[in-house]
């Protein structure tokens, strides 16, 4: 079993523009935001667990982890949710990497303010 890499940090804080660059990469497959939901439910052993990450990105992108890591492609999974996981992750995956994306908080927010919501309108603007 390959120790993924994780990467969190808060919206619009270039998560997904980092997955996008990393996974141009033919030796890498890091998928965006799939849900926590039931993955982490305990108990379970680092093989349920990994169970569940690789079910996850099997139901829902298509993709048999077993056939990367066979050929060597390093995978990986983003998600902001991931944080509150983070130790559990470390513990079941103790050579996986991590990575954190810090933003300034203004520029999030100015982020926020910026991106087109719903039918053109931005909600911050009244």
């Amino acid at each position: 079993m390959q120790q993924p890499i994780f990467i969190i940090g808060t919206q619009r804080s270039g998560t997904t523009l980092l997955t996008r660059m990393l996974s141009a990469h033919p030796g890498l497959f890091i998928q965006n935001e799939m849900g926590t939901y039931g993955v982490f439910d305990k108990p379970y052993t680092t093989e349920v667990l990994h169970g569940r990450i690789t079910g996850r990105l099997r139901d829902r992108y298509s993709i048999d982890v077993a056939s990367l890591e066979s050929k060597g492609v390093l995978w990986g999974w983003k998600d902001p949710m991931l944080t509150p996981h983070l130790d559990e992750l470390a513990e079941h995956y103790p050579q996986s990497k991590f990575i954190v994306i810090i933003r300034d908080p203004r520029a999030v927010v100015a982020s926020y303010i910026d991106n087109a919501w719903g039918l053109g309108t931005t909600p911050y603007t009244g």
